[in-house]
């Protein structure tokens, strides 16, 4: 009976080796596929990081450039405003002058 008592151990401890060595390769497979998950995970991350900070970037460029249009567009309208009142100027010069000299020639009427 001793024998048996020893046999039945020794199977007993096969098996729980047995299950042992499965438990860690099953254990170490979950986690190298769980590692990899999330190493896949954290490189999709960092590429929508850099596409956000390329977008940022993109539009950090549109707002300096809608600004530039915007000061260039002032600048337009000071130029038409500054042609605009010389023009006048001109006009009423002429014009003046116009009448001056049709005063004189109508003998000062």
């Amino acid at each position: 009976m001793a024998d048996q008592l020893t046999l039945s151990t020794r199977l007993f401890s096969i098996e729980m080796m047995g299950s042992v060595i499965v438990s860690v390769v099953l254990i170490s497979g979950v986690w190298f596929g769980l590692s990899a998950a999330v190493q896949a995970n954290d490189e999709g991350i960092e590429q929508v990081q850099s596409k956000q900070h390329e977008m940022e970037r993109k539009l950090n460029r549109i707002g300096t450039d809608v600004e530039v249009i915007k000061a260039n567009q002032q600048a337009q309208k000071q130029r038409a405003a500054r042609q605009e009142n010389a023009t006048q100027r001109i006009l009423d010069i002429l014009q003046a002058t116009t009448h001056n000299n049709h005063n004189n020639h109508n003998g000062g009427n």
